[in-house]
């Protein structure tokens, strides 16, 4: 099969985004990692508010085996230069192992 072609964005927008995955071991916290792979190089991109347990339903901790969702808005600045990029998006938890890795290419427009 055909990879899904990239999800475009408009500048000066925000995207949501929604992460639903089961927890494979218990977690109390756990931090928003991102990273934009513009031309083979990875470029860090802060969220206001990095703190996943924020907007994570059901909140805080989480059991091994619960399934929540992780609702957050990514906002695209106006000033974002238009291309093709990768979104990486870790989640990780209190002790920084990986909860969960999404990649996922994007195409900045407008």
């Amino acid at each position: 099969n055909p990879p899904n072609p990239p999800c475009p964005v408009i500048r000066g927008t925000n995207v949501a985004m929604n992460f639903t995955f089961t927890a494979t071991k218990p977690i109390k916290t756990a931090k928003s990692v991102i990273h934009g792979i513009v031309h083979g190089f990875p470029v860090p991109f802060h969220l206001k508010d990095e703190n996943v347990c924020d907007t994570l339903s059901p909140k805080c901790p989480v059991a091994s085996g619960a399934r929540h969702t992780y609702s957050v808005a990514l906002p695209i600045k106006k000033y974002y230069p238009s291309l093709l990029v990768v979104v990486k998006w870790e989640i990780k938890d209190e002790k920084k192992n990986e909860v969960l890795c999404i990649k996922t290419e994007i195409v900045v427009q407008g």
